[in-house]
């Protein structure tokens, strides 16, 4: 018997599809919370503030929280929208529910919203890994969000790929700083100084052009953002 852990990595595993009543149930679940959702809109309004939100939950403070969500994620996503999400989740068997789909409300923009959750059933991501996609999306500075060295880009969404690449910028100008830091110390043998005239001029280079690109690309987004609504 050969010892240790005999499984195939999880790149090689077929991966099980969720049955269908169970994707049943998860599509019914995101719409019993998108329809409280709408109610909430309607009863209270958008503006309301936690002490109502607490009131219709009879007090109860977790139960005004998810209310609260709910009503935030029916008030981006439309019905139409919503239909498209568990279409997607029959056909690849994949069940979601109210939790992915709050998550999924963040992104403000819809085409986004459709991008992101055509590859998160498609690729099969946990709510765990939905969220650290759409927080480098809505922050590319935080990079501790990223998914590890197995994540997956959509190459298809030009949002997804302008947030990457700004991401890449910010690692690097981020870099630069700390460098002029330790410049600023005047240690003898420390920072830039390490490095040879050469490769220091084309580093500071390059990271003028990444710092025009950086705001090039934040320009471009909030006109994609903008076209999105």
């Amino acid at each position: 018997m050969p010892k240790g852990n005999t499984r195939p990595p999880d790149s090689t595993r077929k991966r099980r599809d969720d049955s269908p009543e169970d994707v049943k149930k998860g599509n019914k679940r995101m719409w019993d919370a998108w329809k409280q959702g709408r109610e909430l809109i309607g009863e209270v309004g958008m503006f309301a503030g936690y002490g109502a939100m607490k009131e219709v939950a009879d007090g109860n403070a977790s139960i005004a929280e998810r209310l609260r969500k709910y009503r935030a994620m029916a008030n981006r996503i439309s019905e139409k929208e919503l239909g498209t999400i568990c279409e997607r989740c029959r056909a690849s068997s994949r069940a979601w529910g109210p939790t992915f789909l709050v998550e999924l409300s963040r992104l403000p923009g819809r085409r986004e919203r459709n991008d992101v959750a055509k590859s998160a059933i498609r690729d099969r991501w946990g709510v765990a890994e939905l969220k650290r996609r759409v927080r480098l999306m809505l922050d590319p500075r935080k990079v501790s969000t990223r998914v590890g060295r197995n994540r997956r880009l959509d190459w298809t969404s030009e949002a997804e790929i302008l947030h990457e690449i700004k991401r890449l910028c910010v690692t690097w100008i981020r870099f630069k700083s700390e460098l002029e830091q330790t410049d600023s110390k005047q240690m003898p043998i420390a920072g830039s100084r390490r490095l040879t005239k050469p490769v220091r001029e084309e580093f500071l280079t390059i990271s003028d052009h990444l710092d025009r690109l950086r705001s090039q690309i934040g320009t471009r987004l909030e006109r994609l953002r903008d076209r999105d609504g």
